[in-house]
């Protein structure tokens, strides 16, 4: 399953929190849960698919020349590394519950 958008993009420096647990993102101050207006990709769902799946997310943000990806097998994170990508991210899941 590959579920894509156009967004603002996650920096490469902070792939592996958006994996982490209780992890959200694009919310600062509790009051932005009563303001949210994105659709993005946030909270603690994608560490739970992380940890029974091979997940990839790969992400860049509008003023990077390229996009940086974080591989999950079975919750294990592997190094980031530097991937081609348009602007946004993608969260690409295989081998759920394998």
């Amino acid at each position: 399953m590959r579920v894509a958008d156009d967004g603002c993009g996650v920096a490469a420096e902070d792939l592996t929190l958006v994996l982490a647990s209780h992890a959200t993102s694009k919310l600062e101050p509790a009051d932005d849960l009563f303001r949210v207006g994105t659709l993005g990709f946030r909270g603690e769902a994608l560490a739970s698919i992380a940890s029974v799946s091979r997940l990839v997310f790969r992400s860049r943000p509008h003023a990077a020349a390229e996009a940086a990806e974080v591989e999950a097998i079975g919750g294990v994170l592997e190094p980031i590394r530097p991937a081609g990508g348009p602007p946004g991210t993608c969260v690409e899941v295989r081998r759920l519950f394998y």
